[in-house]
């Protein structure tokens, strides 16, 4: 898949948490062989210390990740 990830990388959301960040972005893609492109949505929560990333989990659903962290049910 990776091969296809293309560099347009869009800030979608972006939620403050203290020691965490909830992020969604957009990942610009386009297939090698039939040239169509798309789009694919991910979620990242960072646990950060001291100014640093420590921790990161990725969801393809945004739903899930916001479920995580209790956000909404």
């Amino acid at each position: 898949m990776w091969e296809s990830v293309g560099p347009d990388v869009h800030i979608e959301e972006i939620v403050d948490l203290g020691d965490r960040v909830l992020a969604v972005l957009g990942y610009g893609m386009r297939g090698h062989e039939s040239g169509v492109a798309g789009q694919r949505p991910v979620a990242e929560i960072a646990t950060l210390r001291d100014g640093r990333v420590i921790f990161s989990e990725y969801f393809l659903d945004h739903e899930q990740a916001f479920k995580a962290l209790g956000i909404r049910e």
